[in-house]
């Protein structure tokens, strides 16, 4: 019998007999010549169209070209199964260290204008003499490179980390292209915010240019882009990050000279350490440089003049020059519409910029218009659902609550608080922070269901929260304060005892003026539900604090005597409530001048207690002093004619009817002249039965 060819035996003959099976088939590391080819007409094909600017026709040539390669090779290719890959930072390779993300308006940070970070512009070629891998990798690379011009970067991380992997088994002689991966990848982890990945891979691309004998533009490249990662992503690591570009700024001036764009470049950067590190003139001296070079080289309308020029108008903002600040920025802004950029996101931060120079000058109508277009810029470049839109309403809010335009300040808000709920988390600060504000608001209107409906919300989410209990106890206060009003003095007592528990636990002791505060809120509220005692021990408390924080001539102290007064006034002890009263007008005088409002309060009370004592004639002085304090200098004609109605009733009282009516005739004057106010003639005190027999019509003359 003929022996059984091992070709045509059993899959598992060779096991059973101990026969060696057949060797299974190689996978070819070198793709065939014509697949090469192939290849590299289409890669030329798509190098066309990457230069023609059509970035979608040179993908699909590059794409199709690396087929080829990849299916000669028994490999395939999804471009979508790379998405998501990211390369892990070997700790060993990279020599940066780890630090948060420092985001700031005060730096414009976009792939328009030039910070030297994307370098190599142009695609890979290759000829017949490449192997596969390295055919693959320039494939990959130039695909990357297309993302990269339609701006995903996000995207094109995954396809240049299969460029790097296939470039990393390369020869010592393609450093060079490697060092161009390193560089790209680099690139795009700075424009998605890898901070650490990018340090990575720009460290590498440095190695790889001092380790081989590359050119020394390339060295000065990538220590230009660590230094730009370290003042956006290490502020900490300033001082080398300006030591790098330095020495970027001495291997580009040797070589190009001092008028070149990267040159221009790195001034810039050298520029936005300096405002960082708050030395605004050393930063105005590189930004000048710098701008003059731009200028020269790439003309006035370049888009980099612009950045330039923006940051120009920073220092001059911080160096309080806003005149010059406000001719940068605006410059800017007409260097954006040329450059078709009128609507975005950077408009709206130097609208934002323009905003805070009005406020500065106290234009707040023109500051409310600047503020409004940056919030239209940013709506029409970013969206309405994003934190700087927020941002940016809340800054309106805050703009048109101190223009006391409360209406508008609280649709600002609201509009805010509907972002912040959509984007942030619930316990979020800003949510918070947007929710406080509303509820103050609301109770500037008076508005006080709305107002404790916020504070509750507030507190709510405080208590969830890792908030100090300071934070806590404010907004307690805040609620006692909306209850009271709401006369739920029961809760508001609960509201403020916590608030006084908070404030003592917090500060271990009571001698504070928080504490002061409290107490004396928790009298108002005692004194409310006729608790006169307790109220008044409160108020002794918080006045023997005040007088001891602040000395015994404060206002403060005198509110705590004009509410002690006021409670032996309510309980009948009039002769103490006189006393206590006149140390109030003392301190009131002391502290707040002759004239004050709060000294015609008091002198009015004061009135009020003679008369009620008996002292008539005492009374009716205080109050016609009252009178001409208002006459003369606070002009409130309601509150004129209600202290003309109590001198009046003074004069009915010691039957006086000549003064009596000229009184009551001004004041009634006055009241319908305010019907709106709600407020009218009050007669207190009188008899007209016996009014009439005192002074009968027709009495005889004696």
């Amino acid at each position: 019998m003929n022996p059984v060819s091992s070709t045509s035996r059993h899959a598992n003959a060779g096991h059973e007999t101990g026969e060696i099976a057949r060797p299974p088939k190689r996978v070819r590391t070198t793709a065939p010549c014509c697949t090469v080819a192939t290849a590299g007409t289409l890669n030329k094909s798509g190098n066309y169209a990457f230069q023609q600017g059509d970035y979608t026709e040179a993908e699909t040539c590059y794409t199709r070209a690396l087929r080829q390669i990849n299916n000669s090779a028994t490999c395939s290719f999804s471009p979508n199964a790379l998405s998501g890959r990211r390369r892990v930072c070997d700790e060993k390779q990279c020599k940066s260290d780890v630090c948060s993300l420092v985001q700031s308006h005060e730096i414009i940070k976009t792939s328009k204008y030039d910070e030297g970070m994307n370098i190599f512009h142009g695609p890979e070629s290759f000829n017949d003499s490449f192997g596969a891998d390295a055919v693959s990798s320039r494939l990959y690379y130039n695909i990357g490179l297309c993302k990269i011009a339609r701006g995903k970067c996000d995207d094109a991380l995954s396809i240049l980390e299969m460029s790097l992997q296939k470039a990393e088994s390369m020869s010592e002689k393609e450093s060079i292209y490697r060092f161009r991966v390193f560089h790209k990848l680099g690139f795009c982890n700075f424009s998605v915010g890898n901070g650490e990945e990018a340090a990575c891979h720009f460290q590498s691309a440095l190695e790889l240019a001092m380790d081989s004998a590359m050119d020394e533009v390339a060295v000065a490249a990538c220590l230009n882009c660590l230094a730009v990662v370290h003042f956006h992503y290490y502020p900490e690591k300033s001082a080398a990050a300006m030591q790098m570009l330095k020495q970027s700024l001495r291997i580009y001036r040797e070589r190009f000279g001092d008028f070149s764009r990267e040159v221009a470049t790195v001034l810039n950067n050298i520029g936005r350490i300096h405002y960082l590190r708050s030395d605004f003139k050393e930063a105005m001296d590189a930004y000048t440089e710098s701008l003059a070079i731009r200028v020269r080289v790439l003309g006035e309308d370049s888009i980099d003049v612009a950045a330039t020029v923006y940051n120009t108008g920073q220092c001059n903002h911080q160096l309080g020059q806003l005149e010059k600040a406000m001719q940068n920025y605006e410059s800017f802004l007409g260097l954006l519409q040329k450059n078709g950029d009128a609507s975005s996101r950077d408009a709206a931060i130097v609208y934002l910029r323009i905003g805070e120079i009005y406020q500065q000058k106290n234009d707040m109508k023109r500051a409310l218009g600047a503020f409004k277009d940056a919030l239209k810029a940013e709506k029409q470049s970013i969206g309405k659902f994003n934190q700087e839109v927020a941002s940016t309403l809340n800054r309106l809010g805050n703009l048109c609550y101190e223009m006391q335009d409360n209406e508008s300040a609280l649709e600002y808000y609201q509009e805010g608080l509907e972002i912040e709920n959509a984007i942030l988390e619930p316990l979020h600060p800003h949510i918070i922070i947007t929710l406080t504000n509303i509820a103050h608001i609301e109770k500037q209107r008076q508005n006080y269901a709305a107002a404790l409906q916020a504070y509750l919300q507030v507190y709510e989410k405080q208590q969830n929260s890792c908030v100090d209990t300071i934070s806590l106890a404010v907004t307690l206060s805040s609620i006692g304060l909306v209850q009271y009003h709401l006369k739920q003095y029961a809760g508001a007592f609960e509201s403020y005892q916590e608030a006084l528990r908070l404030r003592r636990e917090y500060f271990g002791t009571d001698d504070t003026p928080d504490i002061a505060s409290t107490l004396n809120s928790i009298g108002l509220v005692l004194f409310k539900q006729n608790l006169f005692d307790l109220a008044r021990k409160c108020f002794q408390e918080s006045l023997r604090i005040r007088t001891k924080l602040l000395g015994k001539d404060h206002q403060d102290v005198a509110i705590l005597w004009y509410n002690i007064a006021t409670i032996y006034f309510e309980t009948g002890n009039e002769d103490l409530a006189i006393k206590i009263y006149k140390e109030t007008l003392r301190v009131e005088r002391a502290a707040l001048g002759p004239n004050h409002p709060d000294v015609v309060l008091t002198l009015q009370h004061m009135g009020q207690v003679l008369q009620q004592a008996g002292h008539v004639e005492d009374a009716l002085k205080y109050f016609e002093e009252s009178l001409d304090i208002e006459r003369k200098h606070n002009g409130n004609e309601l509150s004129i004619a209600k202290t003309l109605n109590l001198i009046g009733n003074i004069h009915l009282q010691e039957g006086n009817i000549g003064l009596m009516m000229k009184s009551f005739t001004e004041a009634s004057r006055i009241f319908e002249k305010k019907m709106n106010s709600g407020e009218r003639l009050i007669v207190a005190g009188c008899n007209f039965y016996g009014f009439s027999k005192l002074h009968p019509k027709c009495a005889p003359i004696a």
